[in-house]
């Protein structure tokens, strides 16, 4: 069976993004030679993502985010009176949801090697909402 490569569907715009492309495809190299090991024992141990590197992760992803937020916050001058305060409360519950996400990610840092994986989901919820409230926003305000 012959298997061509295709280019990736996306573009590293940072090493924080190119960090992450590479992980995922480790993970996907992990899964392309899962079916072919005849045990458990042959497989090859599973790419374990390190407390470090998920902070690092998460911090440059809540970075970017807050970049996006302060560059829509631009657009207010755009905006007039009952639209221009919907915007703002918007904006408002942005910021508030990008708070959440660091103390979330400060309280990883704090937390101990056998703590911080449950306290991961919280982390990963955070920035899943972070990100769909900028979407929401982004989209609804053009």
């Amino acid at each position: 069976m012959e298997m061509a490569l295709r280019p990736a569907p996306f573009a590293c715009r940072s090493e924080e993004s190119l960090n992450l492309a590479v992980s995922r495809l480790a993970q996907l190299a992990f899964l392309l030679l899962l079916p072919l090991a005849a045990s458990a024992a042959e497989l090859p141990p599973r790419p374990r993502m390190n407390k470090q590197n998920y902070e690092q992760r998460m911090r440059a992803q809540i970075d970017d985010l807050t970049r996006k937020i302060h560059s829509l916050s631009t657009r207010s001058s755009h905006f007039r009176g009952e639209q221009l305060e919907r915007f703002e409360e918007n904006l408002k519950g942005l910021q508030k949801r990008e708070r959440l996400a660091r103390v979330r990610l400060e309280n990883i840092k704090k937390s101990g090697s056998d703590q911080w994986p449950k306290l991961k989901s919280e982390e990963d919820a955070a920035v899943i909402a972070l990100k769909k409230s900028y979407q929401h926003v982004a989209n609804h305000y053009p």
